[in-house]
């Protein structure tokens, strides 16, 4: 008695494994990292104060291509006071003693920013279920 076994199917199959980083990558760059990243960078400038605009003005949106199997976007604030606003300064004084104050944390940028982190890694399982990936758990 002999036996055989067939597979059909099996060379589509290796295509799309090998592929599939790749696609999950790509997808996941349109679908959440850009635009996360642009609500972010729009929710961020809407939280500083418009005295000036130039923290505003300072929030930008780089796109990290470090890998074809990565996605990411980066939110920065390039202004040389975004650090001082957001995580304060302790009292300063003049030679003379004469108290200028301390200026209070701002926390603008890092509370946004965990909540799009939230919710950008909330629409990675999708994708990847989408691929017929099982997901299991939460970010």
């Amino acid at each position: 008695m002999s036996a055989r076994v067939v597979l059909r199917g099996f060379e589509e199959q290796r295509r799309a494994f090998r592929t599939l980083p790749r696609d999950l990558a790509q997808a996941t760059q349109a679908e959440a990292a850009d635009p996360i990243a642009a609500a972010a960078a729009a929710d961020i400038r809407a939280g500083y104060p418009r005295r000036t605009g130039a923290l505003a003005a300072g929030v930008q949106v780089e796109t990290v291509a470090t890998s074809p199997v990565q996605a990411a976007a980066r939110v920065v604030n390039t202004h040389p006071l975004a650090s001082v606003f957001e995580h304060g300064s302790q009292a300063r004084h003049t030679a003379l003693g004469a108290n200028r104050g301390s200026m209070p944390a701002g926390n603008v940028f890092i509370r946004r920013m965990v909540r799009y982190r939230k919710e950008f890694w909330s629409r990675v399982g999708p994708i990847m279920a989408r691929a017929g990936l099982r997901v299991t758990g939460s970010a």
